[in-house]
């Protein structure tokens, strides 16, 4: 009966062994897996030059390059856009069609950017999803007269993509647009909603300059 309950023990201790050494082995490819992903990301954040395109048809207005940076809060980044990284020209040609669009002097306002969260790694992909319920975006329109008003364009996060590949350094966004909010000079707002929704689109490589 001892030789049985030293047996038994003996098998015990092994077994447990076995399996602390493999979770710690799982352990540390977890955490190597994280510092090699995050290093791939510290090299490949910066500059995307690329195309956007609306509903699907490329757009042509100047709008070329996307920045990806860090946003200063963990696992969080930023798109930034710049005066000629948005195709603001063409969203408000789509959306005001009956406007001379070459009266318009668009800029982003708001700072120019949009919070993206980190949600998930494979082996050589970030994937995003924006935090917040809504996620908007602002321009400001003033017209040779000096009308001005501001267009939000109103993103929905759980339709909206983002991810960055390391393998070909290439960054894609995908945004969805339900709905569209007018702000005049007075502050008065007007809600649109947009049927069929409007998707924007970019796909960019990374570059140095």
């Amino acid at each position: 009966m001892n030789r049985r309950l030293i047996y038994v023990c003996l098998c015990i201790t092994l077994l447990s062994s076995f399996s602390c050494s493999k979770e710690y082995d799982d352990e540390i490819k977890n955490l190597q897996f994280a510092f090699d992903m995050g290093a791939a990301y510290d090299a490949l954040a910066g500059k995307y030059s690329g195309a956007w395109w609306i509903n699907g048809e490329k757009v042509d207005d100047g709008s070329s390059s996307v920045y990806l940076e860090p946003s200063g809060v963990k696992n969080c980044d930023m798109l930034t856009f710049g005066p000629f990284g948005f195709p603001s020209e063409s969203v408000v040609q789509l959306l005001f069609p009956d406007t001379d669009i070459s009266e318009l002097s668009i800029e982003l306002v708001s700072g120019g950017f949009i919070e993206v969260q980190r949600i998930g790694y494979s082996e050589s992909m970030i994937y995003y999803l924006n935090g917040e319920t809504y996620a908007q975006h602002r321009l400001q329109i003033k017209d040779k007269t000096g009308h001005s008003f501001v267009l939000v364009l109103v993103y929905v996060p759980s339709e909206s993509t983002v991810s960055l590949d390391f393998t070909s350094q290439t960054l894609s966004i995908g945004l969805v647009v339900k709905q569209i909010v007018i702000i005049d000079e007075i502050g008065n707002e007007t809600v649109r909603e947009l049927n069929p929704e409007m998707k924007l689109t970019f796909i960019g490589s990374r570059k140095n300059d």
